[in-house]
Parts: structure tokens; sequence; C-alpha cells
């Protein structure tokens, strides 16, 4: 049996999660953060398209913010990193 939606957003949700805390920049607390790019590449989750690409991964991110398991590092809102909080 195929798992359902929230069950696939939660486990890519876990696989962000447990790509940045294999990150040093994505320490908590001290981490200087990274971009939602290098996390997509690290993570495996390019879809590589021509226009949209990366939505899946900054729509995971910033709902992990949300969650309050990541935090964009302060002073980074213009171009904004992320670490895990």
């Amino acid at each position: 049996m195929m798992p359902d939606g929230k069950t696939l957003i939660r486990q890519l949700k876990e696989h962000v999660l447990s790509t940045m805390a294999g990150m040093p920049e994505c320490a908590r607390n001290s981490g200087a953060g990274a971009g939602w790019r290098l996390i997509e590449e690290i993570a495996g989750l390019e879809l590589r398209l021509e226009r949209q690409d990366g939505w899946l991964t900054w729509s995971l991110i910033v709902s992990l913010v949300n969650d309050g398991l990541v935090e964009v590092v302060p002073g980074t809102e213009s171009r904004r990193k992320f670490r895990l909080r």
C-alpha cells in the first residue's frame, strides 16, 4: 500500500532535517547557515525543472521554520540561510 500525502511530506521533512544535521553550517545555534539550494543539492531533492526547480525544497524548509525546527539565521533575511533550531 502506498503512503498517503501526509506521510510522504513527513518523510521528506525528516530527510531535510537529517541532511541539515549532517551539515556543519546548519548546526544548532552556532552554524552560519546554508542556503536552500545547497540544502537541496545535498539532500538530492533537485527536480531539474527549467523554471520551478527548488519549490519543493523551499516549501519543506519554510514548513520546518513554521514548525519551529529550523530557523533563519539572524542577519540573513535578505538572502536567507537556514540552520537547525
